[in-house]
Parts: C-alpha cells; sequence; structure tokens
C-alpha cells in the first residue's frame, strides 16, 4: 500500500497520541480515490503476516530502548504513572518490551473490531477534490462499517489527590541533572484549559518567560528550564523541566521553591501576557501551514470539540482572558501538596555515596518548608466563588 502512494508521488504514515490514532495519507488530489482505498485497507483490512509484524516489533523495541536513553522520555514516563496514576494515561503510548514482544495478529485484529467503531472515528478530506464525489467514495468503502460493540464514554479522569509533595531519584550514568516538576490539572475541556496554556508560556514557554530570565540569566543555576502545558481529553498536566549542574541541585530546588511560593499573576507585566497570547494564537495556525496539519486541526476540532465553532471559542477566550481568571488556576492547581518531582541524577562519585532515600526525603521536606499552605489558598479560591466546575447545558442536536 505505501508502495502504491510513494509511486504516486506521495506518502502515507500513522501515528498514535493519548487519545487517539491517526492515518494519514498525502499525494496529489488527482489520486484521492488511490489514497481512500490505501486509508480502507490499512484501517480495516491491515495485511500483516508473520515476518512483518516480527519486523515491526523490533521497529517498536528499538524506540521503546532508545526512550530509556533519553533523559526527557524517561522523565516524563516515570512522571505519567505518578500524576496520572490509576488512569489509563499512566501507561506509556509505545507500550511495554513484554506487550510488544507478545502481541499476536489476532490481538491487533480483535482491537480493531474492539474500537474501530465508525461512531468513534472520523474522515478528513481537503484539496483540490470535490466533496460530494469523496463523500460518494467513502461510503461505498466504509458503508458496510457497522457499530456493533459498545464504547464507554471518555469521561474525566479521577487524578491521585497527594497531601503532600513527592520526590522520585534515580542514579544513572549521566553527566548532567535533569528534572522534571509536575502539577495535575483538569483536561482540555475544562473552563481553565486557555488559562493553564497562557500561564506555563509567561512561565516558561520561551527564553523571556519568567523562569528562564530568573534561573538562568540572572541567578545561572540552569543550562536550560521550561514549561508546559499538556490537557488531554481526560487530565491534563502542568509540567516543568530543567537541566542543570548536579552541584547546583539544592540552590536551584530552595530558588524554585521560594519562587513558586510568592508566585502571583501580578508577576507578569502587560507586556507578558499580550505576548503569551499571541505566540499561542501563532501556534495554532502554524498548525495549520500543510494540507496533512491543517486536516489534523480541522479533525481535533472536529472530533473532541463543536467543530470550527470550538476554534473561534478559544480564539475568543484567549483575547478576553482576564487576570482573576490566571490567579485563580494559579492558586487552585499550582499547590505543594500536589507536586511530583523527577530528578535524574548522575552517579555519585566514590566516597561520596549519599542515600537517594535521604536525598528525596530532604527535597520533599523543603517543599513543605520553602512553600506551604498551598491546600487553604486553593480551598479558598473555591469557597469565594471561583470555582470552575463547568455547569453542562444541553443544547439543540446532542450538543453541550
Amino acid at each position: 500500500a505505501a508502495r502504491l502512494i510513494e509511486e504516486a508521488g506521495g506518502s502515507v504514515n500513522a501515528a498514535t497520541s493519548f487519545d487517539y490514532t491517526s492515518y494519514i495519507c498525502d499525494l496529489p488530489a488527482k489520486h484521492w480515490k488511490l489514497g481512500l482505498d490505501v486509508l480502507a485497507d490499512m484501517v480495516f483490512h491491515p495485511a500483516i503476516g508473520e515476518e512483518e509484524l516480527r519486523t515491526e516489533k523490533e521497529v517498536v523495541l528499538a524506540e521503546l530502548e532508545r526512550g530509556e536513553d533519553s533523559p526527557s522520555s524517561r522523565l516524563f514516563k516515570t512522571m505519567q504513572r505518578k500524576t496520572w496514576k490509576g488512569t489509563p494515561y499512566a501507561h506509556p503510548i509505545i507500550g511495554f518490551r513484554d506487550t510488544v514482544e507478545t502481541m499476536t495478529r489476532d490481538d491487533i485484529m480483535a482491537y480493531i473490531g474492539r474500537l474501530y467503531q465508525p461512531r468513534s472515528m472520523l474522515l478528513v478530506a481537503l484539496g483540490d477534490i470535490d466533496p460530494d464525489q469523496v463523500l460518494a467514495e467513502a461510503k461505498q468503502l466504509f458503508g458496510d462499517v457497522r457499530n456493533d460493540a459498545t464504547l464507554e464514554e471518555a469521561a474525566p479522569a479521577s487524578l491521585p489527590d497527594q497531601t503532600a509533595p513527592g520526590v522520585s531519584i534515580t542514579r544513572g550514568n549521566w553527566n548532567k541533572a535533569y528534572m522534571t516538576v509536575a502539577f495535575p490539572i483538569p483536561c482540555f475541556r475544562d473552563p481553565q484549559n486557555v488559562a493553564f496554556e497562557v500561564l506555563a508560556h509567561m512561565m516558561g514557554g520561551d527564553k523571556s518567560s519568567l523562569l528562564y530570565r530568573h534561573f538562568q540569566y540572572k541567578k545561572g543555576l540552569v543550562y536550560d528550564i521550561s514549561m508546559s502545558a499538556l490537557t488531554l481529553e481526560r487530565a491534563g498536566m502542568l509540567y516543568l523541566h530543567a537541566t542543570l549542574d548536579p552541584a547546583k541541585l539544592e540552590p536551584f530546588w530552595q530558588e524554585l521553591m521560594k519562587t513558586f511560593a510568592s508566585l502571583s499573576v501580578d508577576d507578569f507585566s502587560d507586556e507578558a501576557l499580550e505576548r503569551a497570547t499571541l505566540n499561542l494564537e501563532d501556534s495554532l495556525y502554524r498548525a495549520k501551514e500543510t494540507y496533512s496539519e491543517f486536516a489534523s486541526k480541522l479533525a481535533y476540532f472536529q472530533f473532541f470539540e463543536q467543530g470550527a465553532v470550538s476554534e473561534a471559542e478559544y480564539l475568543h477566550n484567549l483575547k478576553y482572558l482576564h487576570r482573576d481568571e490566571l490567579q485563580a488556576a494559579l492558586t487552585q492547581w499550582l499547590r505543594p501538596d500536589q507536586l511530583s518531582a523527577v530528578l535524574l541524577l548522575p552517579e555519585a562519585a566514590e566516597g561520596e555515596e549519599a542515600a537517594v532515600g535521604d536525598l528525596e526525603k530532604s527535597l520533599a521536606q523543603q517543599v513543605e518548608t520553602l512553600w506551604g499552605g498551598g491546600k487553604e489558598r486553593a480551598e479558598k479560591v473555591v469557597s469565594n466563588g471561583n470555582n470552575t466546575t463547568p455547569e453542562r447545558v444541553a443544547l439543540p442536536h446532542g450538543h453541550e
């Protein structure tokens, strides 16, 4: 199938995220029928021979091993287990060695039969094509597929409610210290979603952000530092990543906790807020520069939101975001009791072996000593009427 697409001057690919799998065919418009035919075979009738399956397993296992050698990948997978414990998001997308090694063709076909239901699938076609012709061909290729399995609604996940900060340290063959600090946040449908994105960008979205300027330029404590908001269909995570000299771990950690403890929306200038909103708006537009990227973005809004109107709503919320909303999100979710930290440190020098457990306890204790009262402040935000739990209102045509 891939050979036919390539011979027609195109390419075909597939990708899996936490919430969905996408099959992408990019080729000259005159060959659109070939693209649909190939996609139909890839999705519902994959040719999986024993040798091909063995080869693909080796590719996945090699990628899995490369991930274990990558500090950022290893940090993130460890943080998944901590921040999203008890949810499907706690498992890495790529899977585990034993599940990959033991997977059979029957397992794959059973997965397709159970989850590839028409009600949970979406076809997006862009280009110099006739929509009516594409729709007619799609009905011909996919019209016999039926919804024959029960699918559960993807409700927001119940995240672990920590009562104290948690720190996990692993020593290994690294020459720097790598750190991720994360806080659980709600899913992307939560009204505070835009606030999370803006906060993350102002705090560590680029080299003009608060954390980068303070810890890299002013203090010289890190090689690099960033912050991001990852919001998925059922849960989210606000996480910081830093790379630093191991000798600077203690002063960096203390300064970070002090910064978090005193952090207020007033620390961000109007210029910083405007820059963050413009950059986020720009990133949305840049994500649609090619046909395949445009198709993916359209699919996202149509599949998980309410179509094109959701993009307009996102841009409106971004433009009119109020500082009070930012402060409420900051106080309610960036809290010491919800902090989880994962560190990768070099092996200790001979004669300087420090117990990992003692260091974990020391760092966790410093969180409580230097940055306390987060839960009480968050409860005060809710009690003052700033609870942003969404109210669901039924609209025509099954919308909410």
